[in-house]
């Protein structure tokens, strides 16, 4: 080999991973479903957009700002550690080589228990140390919707006991119009954070 030549990269630097993510098969429905958001013009009179994470869980559909999401990984084992884990901290679990706490946000936002599935993922936030990662039913995707799609929530849901939702945005679904729970990622780790007491 001269001295101009490049050795073979190994797959240990994260290139292997990355081939196996993109490799694997995807539903169809989550297909058509990114297919149709992607192919939406971006209306003049909505304002100026917001990247928002949107996910389901418990029967719910929620909502992150993608920027907040540090990122979405397949389920990990989830290790239990004796005399703490309770019905909101499930444990702990290797993401992507970290050891990271577990929540479970289904119980403690009170929605239908999390129900393990080949669409289930981890969603990871929070700062490095604060991070959290907690299961979803499904993750739909990175949508850009206009600031006129975003409205206060009504005053039931914003004094809620956990607090967590900041605005109900409007998403257009399949010719319906739905309301996604905008939640708020400091407001969600303090929530998943306070099971550790």
């Amino acid at each position: 080999m001269s001295g101009h030549e490049l050795a073979p990269r190994k797959d240990n630097d994260g290139f292997g991973r990355m081939r196996e993510l993109l490799a694997r098969p995807m539903d169809p429905a989550i297909i058509t479903a990114n297919t149709r958001i992607v192919a939406q013009p971006d209306s003049e009179d909505e304002g100026a957009p917001r990247s928002l994470l949107i996910f389901q869980l418990g029967g719910e559909r929620l909502a992150l700002e993608a920027g907040a999401s540090h990122r979405v990984v397949a389920i990990t084992p989830v290790r239990r550690i004796p005399h703490r884990t309770n019905a909101v901290f499930a444990g702990v679990a290797n993401v992507a080589g970290e050891l990271t706490p577990v929540g479970r946000l289904d119980h403690a936002l009170g929605l239908a228990e999390f129900q393990p599935s080949a669409s289930a993922r981890f969603v990871v936030i929070g700062s490095a140390q604060a991070r959290w990662a907690f299961p979803v039913d499904l993750v739909e995707g990175v949508l850009r919707l206009g600031e006129s799609r975003f409205q206060p929530p009504p005053a039931t849901v914003a004094r809620a006991a956990d607090g967590c939702t900041i605005a109900l945005v409007r998403v257009d679904a399949a010719g319906d119009a739905l309301s996604v729970a905008l939640l708020d990622m400091g407001r969600v780790c303090a929530l998943l954070g306070r099971s550790l007491r």
